[in-house]
């Protein structure tokens, strides 16, 4: 019921402050028509997991292309070496993962699907071989979850790799480079999920990691998701501690030696290199930061600078592979935006005190908004405009925001959040809510590399909302908000 109730009101929101524009301005969405693919990745739609399909985006999340739909949710979507044709997994019945199957389909459309296996198992986390003839996978049809492979057209469906009763393999990788695959293996006797090294040829099976402790029966605990660098020479992969947190890590292939990359103070799932190796794509879920499920998001290779492609909470990500992505280009530093320049409209309520100038910093000053009754809430919220000083939209690498509010009184019903207009899609995306926030002043942040969210003309727009249950009027105060921008630096 809340959750419906929140979506209306968003959607009320929305609607107020698409039809109020700035005098004189236009709202250019930036599809992205004509660029290359560069990400492939499955999303399932958060409150209704039979709404799933594969996307087609460049790095900053420009394009409207998709794979084309089918019945189910589909996960785990791995790009043959010819850079068209795909595998991935179709969970017929959502949310049951013993109705996951096989399917072999392509980008273009030129390959109709083909659906290679089908059984009341769990077949999952295909990868192509290097030369694109087979691909590994692991199935749970023998009682264990075993690594087998298929040939390209997923005939000769073989067992791949044995191991003691109670082992359990999943997650294979195949480099390209070296011909190894690497997986995540569940030894029975130690109770580990490490990372394992093995040959093409199925031969010098090797552990790369010691592991961490993986509870019987849970695959959200240990070492998960190994994936390759592109020259092979390390392996990214999260480590899981159960109850939705996990570390993304880095291990050298030849030594073992295990590096940390990123800690979401959350979760990360299925990381993928950047065919260049300069960054790394992944699933983010991050409920501290206000943003519960994961979301398709990229950093550099180190670990550093961690960005959300797409940022809203309406998807979770199913998986990803990338194809082809170019090198980042060269950036500057960080910009700053004096809020006094920009459109600051009123979403809902009505303003008791202040302005433009009272959000320059943090002190207290505030931006007050008394709320309004919608339905069984009270509402209240700015919407903010910053028009980004570049000459092409396509030159904005990042943007990051910090809001800092509160709201004057907090019950269970009570909410604070951002939501970033997409002009592609014409909605607002939730990129942060804190629930029952209590009275004292909270931050809400967020950073993206999203170009769907921002119009031809530079435009980026957000909204700062107060959602109050049902009462006397409250306020929503806004002490804070701060835009930044990084551009590209065009080589002289």
């Amino acid at each position: 019921m809340r959750q419906t109730c929140c979506a209306a009101i968003l959607a009320a929101l929305g609607l107020l402050a698409a039809c109020a524009p700035v005098e004189g301005s236009t709202t250019t969405p930036n599809n992205g028509t004509g660029l290359p693919t560069e990400l492939v990745f499955c999303r399932t739609q958060i409150d209704r997991l039979s709404t799933s399909d594969i996307q087609l985006r460049t790095a900053q999340n420009l394009g409207t292309s998709r794979v084309f739909d089918r019945t189910g949710r589909e996960c785990s979507v791995r790009v043959h070496p010819d850079g068209n044709r795909l595998v991935f997994v179709r969970e017929r019945t959502p949310g049951t993962r013993t109705t996951r199957e096989l399917v072999i389909s392509s980008i273009d459309g030129t390959t109709a699907d083909l659906q290679v296996t089908s059984n009341t198992v769990q077949d999952d986390t295909p990868s192509w071989s290097p030369t694109g003839d087979r691909f590994v996978f692991a199935t749970s049809r023998n009682g264990d979850s075993q690594l087998y492979t298929a040939a390209a057209d997923g005939q000769n469906q073989q067992l791949f790799q044995s191991a003691p009763a109670g082992t359990d393999d999943r997650d294979p990788d195949w480099s390209r480079t070296t011909d190894r695959i690497v997986f995540a293996r569940r030894d029975p006797g130690t109770g580990l999920r490490r990372l394992m090294l093995i040959n093409g040829d199925g031969t010098g099976l090797v552990p790369l990691t010691t592991g961490s402790p993986a509870t019987v029966g849970d695959t959200e605990t240990g070492d998960r998701d190994p994936a390759f660098s592109p020259d092979g020479s390390r392996v990214v992969f999260v480590r899981l501690a159960g109850s939705g947190a996990g570390q993304l890590l880095s291990v050298d292939a030849t030594s073992g030696i295990i590096t940390a990359v990123f800690d979401p103070v959350g979760n990360v799932r299925y990381p993928r290199f950047s065919t260049t190796g300069d960054r790394i794509f992944c699933g983010l879920d991050q409920p501290t930061a206000g943003r519960p499920g994961l979301r398709l998001a990229a950093m550099r290779s180190d670990g550093t600078e961690p960005r959300l492609i797409e940022p809203g909470k309406q998807w979770l990500l199913d998986g990803i592979d990338t194809r082809n992505v170019a090198a980042a280009p060269t950036e500057g530093a960080y910009e700053a935006l004096d809020v006094r320049n920009a459109e600051i409209q009123l979403a809902s309520g009505y303003v008791t005190q202040g302005g433009a100038q009272q959000l320059v910093s943090v002190d207290q000053q505030y931006l007050r908004v008394a709320t309004t009754t919608f339905e069984t809430h009270e509402v209240a919220g700015i919407n903010c405009r910053f028009t980004i000083p570049t000459t092409n939209a396509n030159d904005i690498l990042a943007i990051r925001v910090r809001i800092v509010a509160n709201v004057s009184r907090s019950d269970a019903n009570t909410t604070l959040r951002t939501s970033l207009y997409n002009p592609v899609a014409k909605r607002f995306d939730t990129v942060a809510e804190v629930p029952q926030p209590g009275t004292g002043n909270r931050e809400l942040t967020f950073t993206i590399q999203s170009l769907a969210h921002v119009t031809l003309e530079r435009d980026v727009r957000f909204t700062v909302i107060g959602e109050i249950g049902q009462g006397a009027v409250a306020e929503l105060n806004v002490d804070y908000v701060f835009c930044e921008f990084v551009r590209r630096v065009v080589p002289q």
